[in-house]
């Protein structure tokens, strides 16, 4: 009788990790590649590979505010640059450029993606360029949370992490 009992939970468990935490899942946590989880989630951060011997580049993520206050994205740091800023893209007339802005301000419980043509970090006076395959480190700071310490997955040039519902 024993035997059939623990039969029985073995089948019941198995049923239930599969079912309810199905890799198919869109909200399972592996399908959002989540890095870093705490006050502040970090989710596919990734920069692109870059062509030649380039001094810049830029890194890219979902930064997921999981406190119950804002906060704000006010510096980030890596050892692979001399400086790393804050940009965002600016359209004025015809012409696209960007702007270095001082801070990012994230709401309680929201997202906030940083993605090309919109925000992202742009690293400055690079010792070596991004290749396919690196891995880059990164620190942002939070006014409210801190350091959070990441590591930008380098893609080859062009590619970039398949959307997600955010």
């Amino acid at each position: 009788m024993l035997e059939l009992i623990l039969f029985a939970i073995v089948l019941a468990v198995t049923a239930w990790v599969t079912t309810s935490h199905s890799p198919h899942d869109k909200s399972h946590p592996a399908r959002e590649q989540i890095q870093v989880n705490g006050p502040i989630g970090i989710v596919e951060p990734w920069a692109p590979a870059m062509p030649g011997s380039i001094g810049n580049g830029a890194g890219y993520m979902v930064i997921v505010n999981n406190q119950p206050a804002a906060d704000r994205l006010i510096k980030a740091e890596s050892d692979w640059a001399e400086r790393v800023t804050l940009h965002a893209s600016v359209t004025s007339g015809n012409m696209v450029g960007m702007r270095e802005i001082g801070e990012i301000s994230i709401a309680a419980g929201d997202r906030l993606t940083l993605r090309p043509g919109v925000l992202h970090l742009m690293f400055e006076g690079l010792y070596a360029p991004f290749v396919a395959g690196d891995t880059v480190p990164v620190t942002l700071t939070f006014e409210r949370a801190g350091h959070v310490k990441l590591m930008l997955n380098v893609l080859p040039l062009g590619t970039a992490p398949q959307d997600h519902e955010h």
